[in-house]
């Protein structure tokens, strides 16, 4: 590790120089002594040794910040420096090794790194080392769920069996008419009381719907990321992380509208309009439910947007 003089480092012993000289050609003996801790503090600084071990690391997603601790560490100056963020600048002392930085944010989503930059200060801060920097691993920020009250439901369901009733004839319970029977109509769908009323010997039997399995598949277009402020959609600004944006109201929405045809008992899957592709096939359940949400916090507009 390279370490530098402060310019206050050679300027303590000419000032004490100067001081001893104006003392003894004036006979004051205090500023012989003012002198003294300019020497004491320049000379101590020349031969104590620094630190060549200390080492910084933003590792982890939770942007916690490690020092490795030597037995005589100096004073760690620390600037950290994330994206739509206001940069700080801190000093450590060598009795903590440890901290965490938490940065408030209403966007979701993969959040931008934070950068820290720091140098070593030496014994009265008269020398630093050269700066080095460090970044921390991408954050992914999930959409939150909001409670909804009724959802979309399509009669046409695609399974054959499921817990709702369909549009299609089938084996079902749902009622919807009563026929003569004709081949294939199973025995124990007779209307015994039907078939009384009628004048002749034919039997009649009711018929019903279908069950089937509701399917739902989210539609989510990401070609693009605006927020509420003009001047940000056309690029030259970068989005403010205190505005929420037109695609952190597409992942709420429909992570919401997903736990709750989950919690239903309903399949979800996902499909991006604008790389045309599907993101995940329809499934159910809690685990489906997290790769769903995650999958709607790693969306985000990448290349040309599609026709």
């Amino acid at each position: 590790m390279t370490w530098t003089s402060h310019p206050a480092r050679l300027a303590m012993p000419c000032l004490a120089i100067v001081l001893i000289i104006l003392g003894l050609l004036a006979g004051r003996a205090e500023m012989v002594i003012l002198a003294t801790p300019l020497i004491i503090a320049g000379g101590w600084s020349l031969v104590s040794p620094q630190s060549n071990t200390t080492s910084l690391a933003v590792t982890d997603k939770a942007a916690r910040i490690s020092i490795e601790s030597p037995t005589r560490r100096p004073v760690t100056r620390l600037r950290l420096t994330c994206a739509g963020h206001r940069a700080t600048t801190v000093l450590i002392g060598p009795g903590r090794d440890h901290f965490e930085v938490r940065l408030h944010s209403v966007r979701t989503g993969l959040q931008p790194r934070l950068r820290a930059d720091w140098d070593l200060q030496g014994r009265f801060l008269l020398t630093f080392s050269q700066t080095e920097a460090g970044l921390s691993e991408p954050v992914v920020v999930l959409p939150s769920y909001l409670p909804l009250g009724l959802t979309p439901r399509s009669t046409q369901l695609r399974g054959l069996t499921g817990p709702l009733d369909s549009r299609r004839p089938g084996d079902g319970f749902e009622l919807r008419d009563i026929h003569p029977m004709r081949p294939g109509d199973a025995r124990h769908r007779i209307d015994w009381r039907a078939t009384a009323r009628q004048p002749s010997m034919d039997f009649w039997v009711r018929g019903t719907y279908a069950t089937g399995e509701p399917v739902a598949v989210l539609l989510l277009d990401s070609r693009d990321e605006v927020g509420p402020d003009l001047h940000t959609w056309r690029g030259a600004l970068a989005l403010r992380v205190d505005e929420v944006t037109s695609l952190d109201l597409a992942r709420h929405a429909a992570a919401s509208i997903a736990r709750t045809l989950i919690d239903s008992g309903d399949r979800v899957g996902l499909a991006d309009l604008a790389t045309g592709r599907r993101l995940l096939a329809p499934a159910t359940g809690a685990r489906h439910l997290e790769r769903l949400t995650h999958a709607l916090a790693l969306s985000a507009p990448v290349g040309s947007p599609l026709t």
